[in-house]
């Protein structure tokens, strides 16, 4: 049981207190739509940021099947240190191990576009280009090449 006095329980209604909620309690702001406009895609094989996403990890699971890569992971999170400092972390959309090199792969899928503005646009987004940053400290730090989908 939780016992605020006079004081802070004023102070907790001040702050949870809106205009267009009567009721007292926090309202949720609308979700903002993503970046590229994709649809989340929910299956039986797990959820997937955009359709483009899911039809490349089937592509990967056939190629595992055949044999030509290793087993195929979703979301890997990869510390990138320097010197025991932690710089950032990558998150790769799929990471596998191909077959016979025994290379570590990881892929990001990214989107496709209409024209070569519309590219060159994405491309100067600041979301890009930390991408890119990442991209090269994860070939420099852990000797591991992000391949763009």
């Amino acid at each position: 049981m939780i016992r605020l006095t006079e004081e802070q329980l004023a102070a907790h209604n001040k702050r949870i207190a809106n205009p267009s909620n009567q009721t007292g309690l926090p309202v949720r702001k609308p979700k903002k739509p993503s970046k590229m406009r994709n649809k989340v895609v929910e299956t039986p094989e797990g959820k997937f940021d955009s359709q483009k996403e899911l039809n490349r990890y089937r592509e990967l699971c056939l190629l595992r099947t055949a044999g030509k890569i290793g087993r195929v992971y979703r979301q890997v999170r990869y510390g990138l240190d320097v010197n025991k400092i932690h710089i950032c972390d990558y998150v790769a959309d799929f990471s596998y191990e191909e077959f016979p090199s025994g290379r570590i792969i990881c892929e990001d899928v990214k989107p496709t576009f209409k024209s070569e503005a519309a590219r060159k646009a994405y491309q100067a987004t600041d979301a890009y280009r930390r991408f890119i940053v990442k991209k090269r400290l994860m070939f420099a730090l852990q000797n591991i090449e992000v391949i763009e989908v």
